[in-house]
């Protein structure tokens, strides 16, 4: 006996049963295993149509994609270059704020030394001003002393016209300062103007980055979802494919007995009670434990042994004279495709979540393609009410 497939589907994801709600629509609706070739031709086309639809909206997203890329890398240069113009103004606010603190300071020391030397100036003449009275005359009468004034008085006005020479320049210099302590003053206000305006515009482009970066990722989730979807589209186009190839084969089968005398004489793939038996979609649910063997109903030979969407792990058996029997919704394939079987015999086990929420076979019937009720065949069915 070869390897036995595992319904390892059993619980799919979130996105595929979504998906696979769409897909079980179509194949139910549309097409359903077993359909006639003309129908399943016509479903691979709708599907060839939305899958060119997708690729063309993919194409488009990308190139969405690419362009939001570039603008993002654009920002991101920007931010950089204007977080390198900030970082040179915050270098240069505390060393114009340290020359004008310097020169704030030579002013003030120019000044002190300004009024020491306009102090010292006023006392040095309060003191020429401040000789005897009659000390001139006794200068005239004596030479000596005469000639020891003139000395003094020469002394005198040097010593003023040096201090008033001096007092101009610490006064050129101090205005000179005051100056320069002026054009720091603008350099800085003008410095601290375009921090300012580049903090604001730092801000702009780092709220462009964030809205970019969720743009991006909002779109590359979209691509990927729809990637993810174009796959499922392209899959499910496959799976449409082989079963128009299953169809468009003879059936080879020809047991010794034609089917079509079976008629409300073949039994039940798994041992159910009636209640226990509902009609869905094109076919009958029997609702069991999983785990449970189904058997196959009449002798045939396995054409189809697969998972498929909207069906769960799916066995199909030709019992020929066009007759096909449905076996899906199982949790594993005992039989491979290509096998004989006999009535009766094992062929799988009862599964869960692929055609239905509940634990339980979906069985159909076909006759040359096209679904008939299961009810005409099967020995002592009674539909459960719903």
């Amino acid at each position: 006996m070869g390897k036995i497939i595992n319904n390892s589907f059993s619980s799919p994801t979130k996105s595929s049963i979504r998906f696979g709600l769409t897909l079980t629509a179509l194949l139910v609706s549309t097409m359903s295993l077993g359909q006639t070739v003309t129908e399943t031709q016509q479903s691979i086309h709708q599907l060839d149509h939305k899958i060119h639809v997708l690729q063309t909206h993919l194409s488009h997203t990308h190139d969405q994609q690419d362009k939001l890329h570039k603008e993002l890398l654009e920002t991101e240069r920007l931010i950089k270059e204007n977080t390198t113009k900030l970082a040179l103004i915050q270098q240069q606010l505390p060393l114009k704020q340290a020359d004008i603190a310097r020169l704030k300071q030579e002013i003030a020391d120019l000044d002190q030394e300004f009024k020491r030397l306009q102090q010292a100036l006023v006392l040095q003449i309060t003191a020429r001003y401040k000789r005897p009275a009659n000390q001139p005359l006794g200068w005239v009468l004596n030479h000596q002393q005469r000639a020891h004034a003139d000395k003094l008085l020469a002394y005198y006005q040097y010593v003023i016209r040096a201090s008033e020479h001096t007092l101009d320049h610490l006064k050129h210099t101090q205005t000179t300062l005051s100056t320069q302590q002026e054009h720091l003053q603008q350099e800085l206000a003008s410095l601290s103007q375009m921090q300012a305006q580049w903090q604001s515009q730092q801000q702009q482009l780092q709220q462009h980055q964030q809205q970019h970066k969720t743009l991006l990722h909002a779109l590359t989730h979209h691509i990927q979802t729809e990637e993810k979807t174009l796959t499922t589209y392209q899959r499910n186009r496959d799976n449409l494919s082989r079963i128009l190839h299953t169809l468009n084969q003879q059936s080879v089968i020809q047991t010794r007995h034609s089917m079509t005398k079976m008629k409300r004489k073949l039994p039940l793939p798994v041992i159910v009670e009636a209640e226990h038996i509902q009609k869905l979609n094109q076919g009958i649910m029997l609702y069991g434990t999983e785990g449970s063997s189904v058997h196959a109903v009449y002798p045939g030979k396995v054409v189809f042994c697969e998972w498929l969407n909207g069906y769960g792990l799916l066995m199909i058996i030709d019992h020929g004279w066009g007759l096909m029997t449905l076996y899906a919704n199982n949790h594993t394939l005992i039989k491979h495709k290509g096998d004989t079987v006999n009535q009766g015999e094992i062929i799988a086990t009862v599964g869960h979540g692929g055609v239905s929420n509940q634990t339980g076979l979906y069985f159909e019937v076909r006759k040359q393609g096209k679904a008939i009720s299961p009810m005409d065949w099967l020995s002592k069915v009674r539909l459960a009410k719903k």
